[in-house]
C-alpha cells in the first residue's frame, strides 16, 4: 500500500520528493522477484502472476531492481500479466466480433475528462472501431457493446474499497437516467457481474480500474473484487486497466502507443512495448499503473506464479 500511495502522490504532483516511490518498489522487487531467479526463472520469460491478498493492489510494472536511473524495471526483462484465479488463465477465445470505442467526457458522477473523446477517436482510427461519444455514451450503450472482439472504455471510475461491489463506471446520462429508470448511468461491479460481457479484450481506460478489494469479513486470501475482476467474471477474456489514478492526458498517450503496437503484436507484448517506451521517456507515470489481466498470453505462454500465500 505504501508503494501505491507514493505513486499516486507523484502522479498528482504531491510527492514528498521526486522518485520517493522507488525505494519501496525496489524493496518489493527484492522480496518478490529476486527469489524467482534463484528458483530458475530466466530473463526473457513471460511472467503471469496470480496475486493474493494485498498484492492485488500492486502495480507490477513499477517494480525495479534498484540499479538507479530509469532502467532495471521488471517489464524490461519480462512480459508481465496477471489473473485473479487459475480458472481465468485457461479461458478460451470468445468468438465474438466487432470493435467499439466509447468515451465519456462528463458522466453522471466525477470530473470532466477533456481528453477522453480524443482518446477514443484515436482508438477508432487505429483499429477501425465504432465510435460512441457525447450524449450517446450511456450505460445502455455500453451494455449493448458486448459481446465484441474489443471494447475500449475511456471513462471515470469510482472505487469503493469498503464496499467493492458498488465500485462503478460513470456514463453519460441517458433517457432512462432522466426518467429515473433502471439504467442510472452508474454501472456497478454488482451489475457488471450480471452482464454477458464476452470480449477478447476490454480496455478500461479509467482510474483504478484494476484495483481489487476483499470485502470486509471475508478471507483475505480469496480473489478480490474490482471493476476489472467483474468484467473477467462476466466473460471478458482479457482486461487492460490501471491499478492507480491516472490523468486522461496520460492515459491517452499510453493508449496511443499501445494501439500502435497492437497492430503488430498480441496485447501482452503490445502493452509491454508501450510501457517500456513510457519508462524511457519523460511522459509522466501514467504507464506505470496499467496491467493486463486474464487468459494466458499467446502464443508463447508464460511462467505462472501465485504470490501472497503463507
Amino acid at each position: 500500500q505504501l508503494l501505491v500511495d507514493l505513486l499516486e502522490r507523484e502522479v498528482a504532483g504531491a510527492a514528498p520528493e521526486p522518485g520517493a516511490w522507488r525505494p519501496a518498489a525496489a524493496g518489493l522487487y527484492d522480496a518478490l522477484v529476486r527469489p524467482l531467479y534463484a528458483a530458475g526463472l530466466e530473463r526473457g520469460m513471460g511472467l503471469t502472476i496470480v496475486p493474493m491478498g494485498p498484492l492485488h493492489q500492486l502495480p507490477w510494472a513499477a517494480l525495479h531492481d534498484g540499479t538507479g536511473g530509469d532502467g532495471g524495471f521488471l517489464i524490461e526483462d519480462h512480459v508481465v500479466t496477471s489473473a485473479p484465479s487459475a480458472r481465468v488463465l485457461l479461458r478460451r477465445a470468445s468468438g465474438a466480433d466487432g470493435r467499439v470505442a466509447l468515451a465519456v467526457e462528463r458522466g453522471v458522477d466525477g470530473p470532466a475528462l477533456p481528453e477522453a473523446v480524443a482518446e477514443a477517436g484515436d482508438v477508432a482510427s487505429a483499429i477501425g472501431a465504432d465510435l460512441v461519444v457525447g450524449p450517446s455514451a450511456t450505460e445502455l450503450a455500453a451494455r449493448r457493446a458486448f459481446p465484441a472482439e474489443l471494447v475500449h472504455l475511456a471513462i471515470h471510475g469510482q472505487v469503493e474499497p469498503e464496499s467493492p461491489l458498488f465500485s462503478s463506471l460513470s456514463f453519460a446520462p441517458g433517457a432512462a437516467h432522466a426518467a429515473g429508470g433502471q439504467h442510472d448511468g452508474r454501472l456497478t461491479v454488482r451489475e457488471i457481474l450480471d452482464l454477458d460481457a464476452r470480449s477478447e479484450l476490454l480496455v478500461l481506460s479509467s482510474c483504478r480500474g484494476s484495483a481489487s478489494f476483499t470485502p470486509r469479513g471475508e478471507d483475505w486470501s480469496r480473489p478480490g473484487v474490482g471493476l476489472a475482476d467483474a468484467f473477467l467474471a462476466a466473460g471478458s477474456r482479457r482486461v487492460l486497466s490501471s491499478r492507480l489514478a491516472v490523468s486522461d492526458a496520460g492515459a491517452r498517450r499510453l493508449m496511443g502507443d499501445f494501439y500502435r503496437e497492437l497492430r503488430r503484436y498480441p496485447p501482452a507484448v503490445a502493452l509491454n512495448r508501450a510501457q517500456r517506451r513510457g519508462a524511457e521517456g519523460e511522459q509522466g507515470l501514467a504507464w506505470i499503473g496499467f496491467g493486463l489481466s486474464g487468459a494466458l498470453p499467446e502464443p508463447t505462454g508464460s511462467t505462472v506464479l501465485s504470490v501472497g500465500g503463507q
